[in-house]
């Protein structure tokens, strides 16, 4: 029997690359050349030596005039990298909207050009997150070994003219964890020194010493568990956040890390066979989530047309288990159905949705980033999204969202209704016939939601999407065009919830408001003279019968039966699972049971 003093038993450390930086960071295009080691190198060392009142911080200033003046990057694609860097950070989530208000406050671009010039961020993580734009092309296109610098820019600074792309080269469009994991074991002994430019120390024994500041910016890629039980602070007590430097210094690693206090730096081989040979697959990534995560079994509606013996959608979640920053929820293969959800476990959770078809999904919860991947035919409603929504390889998707930041890659006939305060990323040459609309529609605890998740109305670059080519220049031809004003209608969210918001936030450009204007003119119109005909009871009757009938022909020719039908019954069943949850947790908390926050993850 163990002592009642024992310790908690410890699980063995565990290191892996976070999903995150690699799907949401990196573009959907063949990285350019000039952000090869040879040039990464030369930002830092241009950096530490022009900026070194703010280094390890650089500001988009000091940004833009090196990716523009000495990269000869166009400075779209310049301010691209840097505001998808500052999204991938942490910050809360009223920052994010007080700089959105002052930024909308800008009186011309001028102002708008200092304001943005005063962001900062941290080099060495920014350098790294440069760094893994060459997954795109980690293949054929080898470029990241000084062996495959393109001819003729052996010059200090690249030349104006990119390597065009080869034939054939494409980029993955849904990137594989393996190849995250490979990546990073590949190329890490690289990448420690690029970083390593920023702070050189010398050696010790012939090994490179490499500083805790290069460590701690490899927190970007990679995320750890100590596998020691956590327990909960005393009062008043503020912990250091548990970091990859801080526990390859800690004296019990220090032989395998190379750790030496008296430098606070670390032995660079020993510091990278430690951190390769921990690296393993990622505890909270898709793979896992799809083989030992939670099933999710949410009321659903099923369409009356759809084959009996088609099998229900998978949904599955690792959020009993995830930190809040890693909850996944992975849907896939929602064929003719409807779900509607507002849960807590949605909240803050990152959702993909893959190869649904024909289907209506409405997730109404805030949202931390959503990849939407080979749907066709689809409604995609989603609660206000504090990160990036992606689609990529869709057709005829309509979607419908509130987000920080919208990138499209070869999809085809979507309609895209959305609030965003960046410019639409519209990447690689296979889109084609998108259409950008506003967003407008409302739910009662929408406005409480866009608070949590760091988003307001302004500023709103819905209409001004920023088109790159494959190759990643630029200005690719154009793919998308905006709504007609005499197409656009509002989208309405037919779900019962406690809110405030009983109108659609923020205001409609004009050509789009007084198209519904109009329409309510004529809605009065028609009124006015149906009261003005004369017409008896029965006449009335009769006449309103001629109208509902046409009016349903016309919901078939169109197909909006299904979906009305479709929304009635998800909503039906939703209302009578909600019940059922309540009486249960009421049988619960009768029994004593303290399993609410397990039962969470089903919800």
């Amino acid at each position: 029997m163990a002592d009642a003093t024992e310790p908690p038993s410890e699980r063995p450390l565990r290191l892996w690359v976070r999903s995150e930086p690699f799907v949401y960071g990196i573009l959907p295009v063949i990285a350019t050349h000039k952000i090869s080691v040879k040039y990464l190198r030369k930002i830092v060392q241009y950096a530490r030596h022009k900026a070194a009142a703010t280094f390890p911080q650089i500001q988009y200033s000091m940004w833009r005039h090196i990716a523009c003046n000495k990269l000869q990057l166009a400075e779209d694609l310049a301010r691209l990298y840097f505001d998808t860097f500052e999204l991938l950070q942490e910050r809360p989530a009223e920052q994010r909207r007080r700089w959105d208000g002052e930024y909308a406050r800008c009186d011309d671009a001028k102002e708008r050009d200092l304001f943005a010039g005063q962001r900062h961020v941290d080099l060495l993580q920014f350098v790294a997150y440069l760094f893994i734009q060459n997954l795109s092309h980690s293949g054929k296109k080898q470029r990241l070994g000084s062996a495959v610098t393109p001819p003729g820019s052996d010059t200090e600074w690249p030349a104006a003219r990119a390597e065009p792309p080869e034939a054939g080269d494409r980029q993955h469009k849904q990137l594989e964890e393996h190849q995250h994991l490979s990546f990073v074991q590949t190329h890490l002994a690289s990448l420690v020194e690029v970083l390593g430019e920023g702070s050189p120390l010398g050696s010790v024994g012939g090994d490179t010493l490499v500083c805790r500041a290069v460590v701690e910016a490899l927190s970007i890629l990679i995320d750890l568990d100590t596998g020691r039980p956590s327990s909960p602070p005393r009062t008043g007590e503020e912990r250091p956040p548990v970091t990859l430097a801080s526990v390859a210094a800690e004296p019990s690693r220090a032989n395998q890390t190379g750790y030496v206090p008296t430098a606070d730096a670390y032995q660079q081989s020993r510091l990278l066979r430690w951190i390769t040979g921990s690296l393993g697959a990622n505890p909270y990534g898709v793979a896992a989530c799809v083989s030992s995560g939670r099933r999710l079994s949410w009321p659903s509606a099923t369409s009356t047309d759809r084959r009996a013996d088609h099998k229900r959608g998978k949904m599955a979640t690792n959020a009993h288990v995830a930190p809040p920053g890693d909850k996944l929820i992975v849907t896939s293969a929602i064929h003719k159905e409807t779900v509607a959800r507002l849960s807590p476990t949605l909240c803050g959770a990152t959702l993909k949705l893959h190869r649904c078809h024909q289907a209506f999904l409405y997730f109404l919860s805030p949202l931390r980033n959503v990849s939407i991947d080979k749907c066709h035919d689809t409604t995609v409603a989603l609660g206000p999204v504090s990160g990036t929504v992606q689609l990529t390889g869709c057709r005829a998707v309509r979607l419908v969202a509130i987000c920080r930041r919208l990138v499209v890659s070869d999809s085809v006939g979507c309609t895209l209704h959305v609030t965003t305060p960046t410019r639409p990323l519209l990447a690689g040459n296979r889109n084609d016939s998108l259409t950008l609309a506003p967003y407008h529609t409302h739910y009662p605890a929408l406005e409480e939601q866009m608070l949590q998740a760091g988003l307001g109305v302004v500023p709103n670059f819905w209409d001004q999407p920023l088109c790159l080519a494959l190759d990643g220049s630029v200005g690719a031809p154009p793919c998308w065009r905006l709504l007609e004003p005499a197409a656009f209608y509002p989208f309405h969210t037919p779900f019962p919830m406690a809110g405030a918001t009983r109108r659609s936030p923020g205001s409609l450009p004009y050509r789009y408001q007084r198209v519904l204007q109009e329409r309510r003119a004529k809605t009065e119109q028609w009124n006015k003279m149906m009261a003005e005909t004369g017409l008896n009871k029965e006449q009335i009757a009769k006449f309103q019968e001629l109208l509902r009938r046409r009016f349903e022909v016309w919901l078939k020719e169109t197909g909006k039966q299904r979906e009305i039908n479709s929304l009635a019954a998800c909503r039906e069943r939703t209302a009578r699972y909600e019940k059922y949850k309540q009486l249960a947790a009421a049988a619960a908390s009768g029994a004593g049971g303290g399993e609410g926050e397990a039962q969470d993850a089903g919800r």
